[in-house]
């Protein structure tokens, strides 16, 4: 698949159109189970497989649909990276929202209709009901022993790369003030310096 999608880049649209379109069929149906997985605990354990497949077979579904009522082909793979056209309550939907809200939706849908079926038995129930015990569970620290400030340092190495990636922002900014999305890297390198300082504002003092 990815060399079918590498010989069809150009045709596509480049890369960066192509690397949304592509992850945007498996990212939504993929994240949603794990997501709701950490705090809805009452599914099967085949819930999250099929969520993830059912939002990823809606979204093709959807989508070859999609192309047959714009008059675009629907007989290749390559037809699910093709440009649509469709206003949904006044605004301009591209391929990757619609491919977004169909995987969130149907995999949501599914995750949450697969708790009717949820049977509790055997060597099942014993792992699940221990691991909602676990999680139910304060982790309280040993305030006798001295907290480990190791961890902080990664932290901080963050921080300071924020600070320098949106610095490199704001310094591309100047020869694109003429271009119509200028203010993109100037808010993108402003958020990133701000995180980066917030960081280390917050991880200064490590006793508190």
């Amino acid at each position: 698949i990815s060399i079918l999608i590498a010989l069809n880049m150009e045709k596509l649209g480049g890369v960066f159109d192509v690397h949304t379109k592509a992850t945007s069929l498996y990212s939504a149906p993929m994240f949603i189970p794990v997501l709701l997985g950490l705090v809805v605990t009452r599914t099967p354990w085949w819930s999250g497989m099929l969520s993830f497949v059912v939002g990823v077979v809606s979204i093709v579904s959807v989508s070859l649909i999609m192309n047959l009522t714009q008059g675009l082909p629907a007989n290749s793979f390559n037809a699910l990276f093709l440009d649509i056209n469709l206003s949904v309550l006044g605004l301009e939907v591209t391929r990757y929202e619609l491919q977004m809200l169909i995987g969130t939706g149907a995999s949501t849908a599914c995750f949450f209709a697969s708790m009717l079926v949820n049977k509790r038995a055997g060597d099942y129930k014993t792992r699940i009901e221990s691991l909602e015990k676990d999680l139910q569970t304060p982790a309280w620290a040993n305030a006798d022993l001295p907290a480990d400030q190791r961890g902080l340092t990664a932290y901080r190495l963050t921080a300071r790369l924020a600070i320098i990636i949106g610095g490199m922002l704001l310094l591309i900014t100047i020869p694109t003030l003429t271009a119509p999305s200028w203010h993109l890297n100037t808010i993108g390198g402003t958020i990133a310096i701000l995180i980066g300082i917030a960081i280390l504002t917050a991880t200064k003092n490590p006793k508190q």
